[in-house]
């Protein structure tokens, strides 16, 4: 679960919780700033709203199955990936297309984590995470 909360610790999160559903279905659950979840490219967007409304934490959950994903290319980084399924933020739950209106920030860098080459195989069964790596 490291790789997960690493990635959403990057963003700025205040709060974090996890959930291991089975069937490869994760779910992350955190408090990111408004600000962050908008990422840098929308600034104009949060100029225009009072400082302490960009400031403020909102809940954010995604849920999905998680993937290793191979690169094909020599050189190319072995990624794990969630396929968001389920968005929410706050009460309100999303259509996961939203997360393609989001700029490349905190929110979709957390839907993705570089992994070692060694790992072979990622498996997520109820409460249990389980790498499997080579020597």
């Amino acid at each position: 679960m490291t790789l997960i909360l690493l990635g959403l610790l990057a963003g700025g999160l205040f709060w974090f919780g996890s959930g291991l559903f089975g069937d490869g279905v994760v779910e992350v659950t955190g408090r990111v700033p408004l600000r962050a979840l908008c990422g840098d490219s929308v600034s104009g967007f949060a100029r225009l709203l009072p400082e302490r409304w960009v400031a403020i934490p909102v809940w954010l959950r995604l849920r999905g199955p998680v993937q290793l994903e191979v690169g094909t290319g020599r050189g190319e980084r072995r990624r794990l990936r969630l396929d968001v399924g389920y968005l929410s933020l706050g009460r309100r739950r999303l259509p996961t297309a939203v997360l393609g209106l989001l700029p490349e920030g905190p929110v979709l860098r957390a839907t993705r984590w570089p992994v070692p080459e060694t790992v072979e195989s990622v498996t997520v069964e109820p409460g249990r995470l389980t790498i499997t790596t080579r020597p």
